[in-house]
């Protein structure tokens, strides 16, 4: 088995590797939605060769001023 490929994924999603037995249960595509239905997550189906679940990406929330203007946070 090889190394996941993360955007083997439907859009606004990011694959994971999970060789669980009830991966369904920890995947983010609404178990027999119509999505979910139409994603392969087995190992001998996906192009990565690898089992695979579903994760939301995750999004960037940016800060903004009063007038709707990202602005940059200084990090310590």
């Amino acid at each position: 088995m090889g190394k996941v490929d993360p955007n083997e994924a439907p859009e606004g999603y990011v694959a994971v590797e999970d060789d669980s037995p009830d991966a369904c249960n920890f995947c983010d595509i609404e178990y027999r939605s119509r999505l979910c239905l139409g994603q392969v997550c087995s190992y001998d189906e996906r192009e990565d060769g690898c089992n695979a679940r579903y994760r939301l990406k995750p999004v960037a929330i940016w800060p903004y001023d009063s007038e709707g203007t990202p602005v940059e946070v200084p990090h310590a």
